[in-house]
C-alpha cells in the first residue's frame, strides 16, 4: 500500500517506476516506525500521513531532503522533499536518513510553533534590500543552528557522530559554530548571507 503522497516531477517519470517510488514509502515508513524520537515517529508522521506535510520525491540542487513551506493559492503548503535518487543509493546509511528526517522535522516544528519568520522557509522568497537580507540571513542562521545542535545530540545518543562529517565532535564548544558557518556558507551564494553567518558564528556560543 502506499502510505505517502507521492509527487513526482515530469522527467523523474521517466526515469522512476511507480514501483520505485513505492520501495522509497517503504524505506520511509521503516526508518519512521523505527525512529527513536517520538515526536517523528507520531507527530511529524502523521501530518505527512494526513496531508498536512506533502511529501515529494523530487531532486533539489544541493539538497538530499529540505523541508521548505510554498504558498498555494494564497494557502501556505507545507513540503518535505526528498531526492529519490539519493534515499534509494546505498551510499548513505539508515543511520544517516534518520538524523536528516529528524533535522527537518525541528524545521517544521520552528515553522509550526512561529519561532522563525515564515520566508526563512519559503524557498521562492527574495529579500529586497540589503536589510531584509541580513534579516533573513539571521533566522536562517538561527534556524539551521538549533536544527544542527539536535542533529548531533541525536547522533551521540546513536553512536552516530561520524555520520555528519566531524561536525558534531564540536558540539558545545566554539568551534561548532564557526564549523557550521563554513558549512552553510558552501551553499550560498549571496555575499549578506555569508557575512551574517561568519559574524554570528563568532558571536554566539555553542
Amino acid at each position: 500500500m502506499v502510505y505517502y503522497v507521492v509527487a513526482i516531477s515530469r522527467h523523474r517519470r521517466n526515469t522512476m517506476s511507480i514501483s520505485s517510488f513505492a520501495s522509497l514509502d517503504s524505506k520511509l515508513e521503516r526508518l519512521v516506525a523505527n525512529h527513536p524520537m517520538v515526536s517523528v515517529q507520531e507527530g511529524f508522521c502523521d501530518r505527512i500521513r494526513h496531508g498536512d506535510i506533502r511529501l515529494q520525491y523530487k531532486a533539489r540542487h544541493g539538497c538530499t531532503a529540505i523541508f521548505s513551506v510554498t504558498m498555494v493559492d494564497g494557502s501556505p503548503m507545507r513540503v518535505l522533499t526528498i531526492d529519490p535518487s539519493a534515499f534509494a543509493s546505498a551510499l548513505k546509511s539508515d543511520a544517516w536518513w534518520t538524523l536528516v528526517i529528524f533535522h527537518e522535522s525541528v524545521h517544521e516544528c520552528q515553522y509550526r510553533k512561529g519561532e522563525r519568520d515564515p520566508q526563512t522557509f519559503d524557498p521562492t522568497y527574495r529579500p529586497r534590500d540589503r536589510t531584509e537580507w541580513a534579516h533573513f540571513a539571521e533566522e536562517k542562521w538561527y534556524a539551521e543552528r538549533e536544527a544542527y545542535q539536535k542533529e548531533c545530540w541525536l547522533a551521540q545518543r546513536m553512536g552516530a557522530q561520524h555520520e555528519l562529517g566531524g561536525l558534531c565532535e564540536l558540539a558545545g564548544t566554539h568551534r561548532f559554530d564557526r564549523q557550521l558557518a563554513r558549512l552553510l556558507a558552501a551553499n550560498e551564494t549571496n555575499p549578506i548571507v555569508r557575512r551574517t553567518f561568519s559574524r554570528l558564528a563568532t558571536s554566539t556560543q555553542a
